[in-house]
């Protein structure tokens, strides 16, 4: 149970750390020019 609720903070903490380093590492041209969009 401890270990389910920890698991569930840790992912948690990942997926917006994950998602404020593509916000903010990475400008919008630095997208086009490699053609992600």
């Amino acid at each position: 149970m401890v270990r389910e609720f920890l698991f569930s903070i840790f992912l948690r903490f990942y997926v917006v750390r994950k998602y404020i380093f593509l916000l903010t590492a990475i400008p919008v041209e630095d997208f086009s020019r490699k053609g992600f969009c």
